[in-house]
């Protein structure tokens, strides 16, 4: 039987847990130095606060801005799958949350030029990469713990799970209805789950999937596996705007596995 030292902290709009087995030197510290990699992200790709990284860019008029390797890396990832998903996962769409009617409301990966540590903005588009920055925290954590010497463990924030470890993890995924609608075990894989509510946002369901083109959203819960936590967390916005079709295709083409879409 593993005994496990596990935290829990809010970070990232959500509630971050970090489990690791406690069976290996200085295990405490193991989880402190994961979530300090999370803080790091929480402080720099932040779209809500003033002070971000992510929010200097944003309101640079067009200025080359010297961001963080961490930064550069995400709004690269960012770049690439709004580019190679035909924008339906587009991390452009910051501008739905502006009062400014006369704003570019989103463009595509052309809009975002990244030269070393250097990134520029070349229209008057805004960037938000919440969702897939949660992922990205999450992997930065899960490399932290392996560093430091765990074997086996997790990093959940609030629907981005993470599981590392020979043991087979049990999650279960519930729909915008509050049941229990999918059932799996999880190993060394991430799992990521974005819910799609017809009305107005929720106390329940308080974040929203942004439509990447003027086209209405299939209401739903979208859950996707892949290696990763950041490309998950991305993949579900892709398999939400791909047409009925085409998104299990999309997602499997773009590294994902999506397992279960429905009320």
């Amino acid at each position: 039987m593993v005994d496990y030292c596990r935290r829990m902290q809010p970070l990232l709009g959500t509630f971050v847990e970090i489990g690791v087995n406690s069976d290996f030197p200085n295990c405490e510290l193991a989880v402190d130095q994961a979530f300090h990699k999370i803080r790091d992200v929480h402080k720099n790709l932040s779209f809500q606060s003033k002070d971000s990284e992510l929010t200097v860019l944003n309101n640079s008029l067009g200025r080359s801005i010297k961001l963080s390797r961490n930064t550069v890396t995400i709004i690269r990832l960012g770049k690439i799958m709004t580019r190679f998903s035909n924008c339906y996962f587009n991390c452009t769409v910051g501008n739905y949350f502006s009062d400014n009617v006369s704003i570019q409301f989103a463009g595509d990966d052309s809009d975002i030029s990244i030269d070393g540590h250097q990134v520029k903005l070349n229209s008057n588009i805004r960037i938000i990469l919440d969702g897939i920055a949660k992922g990205f925290a999450v992997d930065l954590a899960i490399c932290s713990l392996k560093k430091s010497g765990a074997t086996q463990g997790w990093v959940n924030a609030g629907g981005d799970l993470r599981v590392f470890g020979n043991n087979e993890w049990p999650v279960f995924v519930k729909g915008i209805d509050g049941k229990t609608r999918v059932s799996l075990k999880l190993r060394n894989a991430a799992i990521a789950t974005s819910n799609v509510s017809m009305n107005e946002v929720s106390e329940r369901f308080p974040s929203r999937v942004i439509p990447s083109f003027e086209n209405e959203l299939e209401g739903g819960t979208w859950s996707v596996v892949a290696k990763t936590a950041w490309r998950a967390d991305c993949l579900t916005k892709v398999a939400a705007n791909a047409p009925f079709t085409q998104r299990v295709d999309i997602v499997r083409r773009l590294g994902g596995e999506l397992l279960w879409a429905g009320g």
